[in-house]
């Protein structure tokens, strides 16, 4: 009985064909010493056949239980939320959209940029930061996104006029001015009358009058009172 190939559980990178100047020779094959050449690609299959079977076997071998299947899917999916541990829920989660990436990065380039808040270049439902400036204190202003500025203070009257100068000129006009006194009964039935006249973009002047039952009764001097303007 003629010996076997030895097979050994190997996968050769290759399977040689034999040339039509090889010679026929038989016996154990070493293609490097020219010996057995007949015999060199049968010994490559033999060794592949060989590393399947090795492998199969392994996977026989292996009886995984249900507990390791559980253990194997709960590391795949990284303790993912219900809602989400499918990829047909992954999949609904991204809008069914398979350019969800593509979206995303053309929603990022169409959202305003700094530059484009600053200068304007926005439509009608934002306004720049600017836009809301202003400030605050006892005397201060606050302009408004649509142009409208307020500006208020405090003050006292003069035996005279009072000057009132604005925290900040309007651009195009102070539109309303007024003045509150704290609320005070200088005598019988007389009450103290704030008026204001010569208003300018700058300026209003102001004017305390004291008023009874009948007929003006005089200016007052010292009284504080308190003044609000508006205008753009």
């Amino acid at each position: 009985m003629m010996p076997g190939l030895q097979e050994q559980a190997l996968w050769d990178a290759e399977i040689y064909q034999i040339e039509q100047t090889d010679p026929v020779v038989g016996g154990p094959p070493n293609l490097a010493q020219g010996q057995g050449i007949t015999n060199v690609p049968h010994q490559a299959l033999a060794n592949r056949t060989a590393w399947l079977k090795a492998q199969l076997q392994q996977l026989q071998n292996a009886s995984l239980t249900q507990a390791d299947l559980d253990a194997a899917i709960a590391a795949l999916i990284g303790g993912a939320p219900a809602a989400l541990d499918t990829l047909n829920e992954l999949a609904a989660a991204f809008g069914d959209n398979p350019n969800f990436a593509a979206t995303v990065t053309q929603s990022l380039t169409d959202k305003l940029s700094e530059a484009d808040v600053n200068s304007g270049a926005i439509d009608g439902r934002f306004y720049r930061k600017d836009e809301w400036s202003g400030g605050f204190g006892a005397t201060g202003w606050q302009r408004f996104p649509s142009g409208l500025i307020m500006q208020w203070g405090a003050s006292a009257t003069a035996s005279n006029y009072t000057y009132i100068t604005f925290p900040l000129a309007f651009p195009n006009g102070c539109r309303s001015v007024i003045a509150t006194h704290d609320f005070v009964t200088y005598a019988t039935n007389v009450h103290l009358v704030m008026m204001a006249g010569a208003i300018t973009n700058t300026q209003a002047v102001f004017r305390g009058n004291m008023n009874g039952d009948a007929n003006s009764t005089g200016q007052l001097s010292s009284a504080p009172f308190w003044w609000l303007a508006i205008g753009d």
